[in-house]
């Protein structure tokens, strides 16, 4: 993972290697209401963008589920058990 940050624009951005493919771009944005933050997430010209709160588990769930079904993932793996 790469990560580079920008002050000038009020985000931070991630590269996110994946083994089979395009890396995904995720760009976080500053907080302008609240806890929300824009989130968007970016693999092969596709693109999922929403207002998240990072921290809220189930916030942070949901992005990743609908962003993984965008790009054509077919499963996400969790540690969870």
């Amino acid at each position: 993972m790469t990560f580079t940050e920008d002050p000038s624009d009020d985000c931070v951005s991630a590269k996110i290697e994946v083994p089979d493919g395009e890396p995904i771009g995720l760009t976080v944005f500053r907080a302008q209401m609240k806890h929300q933050r824009v989130v968007v997430a970016e693999r092969n010209g596709a693109m999922h963008r929403d207002q998240i709160n990072p921290n809220s588990s189930v916030s942070r769930d949901r992005f990743a589920k609908k962003a993984a079904k965008k790009f054509g993932f077919r499963r996400i793996r969790s540690d969870r058990q």
